[in-house]
């Protein structure tokens, strides 16, 4: 008897998510408070699609929608890596795709309120694109014409790839450094021709690197 109502209050303690979602692997937060979730299955993502959530684990409540495109649990072509700071206040929402970097947004959290959030990766694109049209526009202009039909990950006709500075690779994969505190360092590669096609013209050619960080106030600087 006391079992079974050691087991009901444990029950009681976690709301199950909504239907269609779980909780992501790994991105519960040190006190076990918060957690991300996102939906099972994604048949069709698109850039304005933000279904990922924050919740509160005991309540379901949840405490903020992510600003970085929906990624599915299930979904084969990406991978999610969410890293929280040891003090639970700095959330790193990562997400690995098939050609690069998918999402990648930074949560600051204070006393289980979201204060903000900084998508690292859409501000580090606007960064490459307006180095490479400041540097090569004439290739730009044909790199995005080459890449008009590629999809809306793709911007500009280029495959950016932004991710946190540090990862090492391992016999068990790659090794993804835990957020600490801002300021916080991101490496960024992009070309216009991800797939090495040796049929890809010169002239619209494209690759090159960034190192970037985000300072306290949240900003992108370049390093």
């Amino acid at each position: 008897m006391k079992a079974a109502l050691l087991l009901l209050a444990s029950s009681a303690a976690f709301a199950a998510p909504p239907k269609g979602y779980s909780i992501v692997p790994k991105s519960t937060s040190p006190d076990g408070k918060l957690a991300v979730i996102a939906p099972d299955t994604q048949a069709q993502p698109t850039k304005d699609s933000h279904d990922d959530k924050l919740i509160e684990v005991a309540t379901g409540k949840v405490v903020a929608t992510l600003v970085s495109p929906t990624a599915a649990i299930h979904d084969s072509e990406v991978e999610l890596e969410p890293r929280w700071s040891a003090d639970g206040s700095l959330l790193e929402w990562y997400v690995d795709g098939k050609w690069g970097s998918y999402a990648l947004v930074l949560v600051r959290v204070d006393h289980g309120a979201v204060t903000s959030q900084i998508d690292v990766r859409e501000l580090a694109v606007h960064e490459v694109l307006a180095e490479v049209q400041r540097s090569h526009a004439a290739a730009a202009a044909a790199a995005k014409r080459e890449g008009a039909q590629s999809g809306w990950w793709f911007r500009d006709g280029l495959a950016i790839d932004v991710k946190p500075a540090g990862i090492t690779m391992t016999n068990d994969g790659p090794t993804i450094p835990r957020p600490a505190k801002l300021p916080l360092a991101f490496d960024v590669t992009y070309t216009s021709n991800p797939k090495s096609l040796d049929t890809y013209p010169a002239a619209a050619i494209v690759d090159g690197t960034l190192a970037v960080a985000i300072d306290e106030q949240g900003k992108l600087v370049r390093k």
